[in-house]
């Protein structure tokens, strides 16, 4: 067999397989035309932070936590926990239902790790397809 049939022969077969492989694939799925809008919350260090843990941090940790427990149970919350690693200054993520971004910011700046300046937050808006969370 010389070289040019075999070059023909392996793109053959590479063209076959690549046939099977579409007959194969899933239909494609549709794309949504609608989306929800949340609101990422990425919790940082703020300006006062420190990794030292005192009696008071422990005690604003708490405030943190209750406010974002109450968040969940008045529904403007759908997650919200820390981040395993505190990486890069990252400290945790919350997912808020808000009417705007100014809403999102003020609930965000609520919580009194911000307000005590111990955590910084950035808020982004987030487009989900309509109805994926709940």
């Amino acid at each position: 067999m010389n070289l040019r049939t075999l070059a023909l022969f392996a793109a053959l077969s590479i063209l076959g397989t690549l046939a099977v492989q579409a007959q194969d694939a899933p239909p494609p799925l549709p794309v949504p035309e609608k989306f929800d809008t949340y609101y990422l919350v990425l919790y940082e260090n703020g300006p006062k932070h420190t990794e030292e843990m005192t009696p008071q941090i422990r005690e604003l940790i708490g405030r943190h936590i209750q406010y974002q427990l109450r968040l969940k149970a008045d529904g403007k919350s759908l997650a919200a926990g820390p981040v395993d690693s505190g990486r890069d200054g990252l400290l945790g993520i919350t997912i808020l239902r808000a009417a705007s971004p100014e809403e999102a910011r003020k609930l965000a700046e609520g919580d009194p790790g911000v307000q005590s300046g111990r955590m910084a937050v950035k808020v982004y808006p987030w487009n989900v397809p309509a109805g994926q969370l709940q």
